[in-house]
């Protein structure tokens, strides 16, 4: 959302703010001004990101604006104005729900990260193996993950976009690495921490190129091993282009904020 802020605010037809009802992880201070405490009477749109509303918070959100739900499977879902999915939702009315992938938005600091390497006019993908097991991961995990990789296991200070877009296999559960590693062509081994997430892969395999998914009391090492070993031995596809990449990510809001402007105007 915070990346769909700045767009917005980019460009001239738009004014957007965020409302945080909760600020667990605070914004970096230049956004300040894009933090707001309440929700303006005059505003035109709001936007909700938010797995499991309640009819009552999307009652109270549409007396003051009509309210687009964002991946929304709760019970407030029916009573917003719009609803679009730009992740895969497990269930709706009884059935999963495929994401809007023509309108998805990536995460702010990956797309800032790719527009810094643009004046590269392409990058090797010399980095076999990419992992990311997500915040304060349990040592079990990162053990068993090690015995999958073969070689040596570094960490490094390179900045993430630049990591991901020069890596052949990025090892991740489901969320915005999924699918940022995607957009820089990298194949996917998913290593989900809950049954949820693992649905979520599920659902959106048909557009990643997935070569392994477990969850993390199910993981082999071995298998994870083969699958690695067997992918590196064929991936010819070298070269990638940072202008390619930040293509697609904006084709994405590009085409969101179009959707948005068509609701404002309807």
């Amino acid at each position: 959302m915070l990346n769909l802020a700045v767009h917005l605010n980019r460009n001239n037809n738009f004014s957007a703010l965020i409302f945080l009802t909760q600020n667990q992880h605070p914004l970096e201070e230049k956004f300040n001004g894009l933090i707001t405490t309440s929700i303006a009477a005059d505003t035109d749109l709001i936007i909700k990101d938010m797995r499991d509303s309640t009819i009552e918070e999307m009652n109270s959100l549409r007396r003051i604006a009509p309210v687009l739900a964002i991946d929304d499977s709760g019970m407030g879902r029916d009573f917003a104005d719009y609803a679009v999915n730009l992740l895969p939702v497990p269930s709706v009315n009884g059935s999963a729900v495929k994401p809007e992938t023509s309108l998805f938005i990536y995460g702010y600091n990956f797309t800032e990260g790719i527009s810094l390497l643009k004046s590269n006019s392409s990058f090797t993908k010399d980095i076999d193996v990419t992992v990311y097991a997500g915040y304060n991961p349990a040592p079990k995990l990162i053990s068993s993950i090690r015995e999958s990789i073969k070689g040596n296991f570094l960490k490094t200070e390179t900045p993430y976009a630049e990591i991901i877009s020069r890596s052949k296999i990025v090892i991740t559960h489901f969320g915005l690495t999924m699918f940022e590693a995607d957009a820089c062509g990298c194949k996917i081994a998913a290593l989900n921490p809950t049954e949820y997430h693992s649905k979520l892969t599920e659902i959106a395999s048909d557009d990643f190129n997935i070569i392994y998914s477990a969850e993390y009391n199910s993981l082999s090492p071995e298998i994870l091993k083969k699958k690695i070993e067997t992918e590196l031995k064929k991936n010819t596809e070298t070269i990638i282009s940072p202008e390619e990449i930040l293509k697609k990510i904006n084709n994405g809001t590009e085409n969101f904020i179009r959707y948005i402007n068509s609701i404002c105007n309807d």
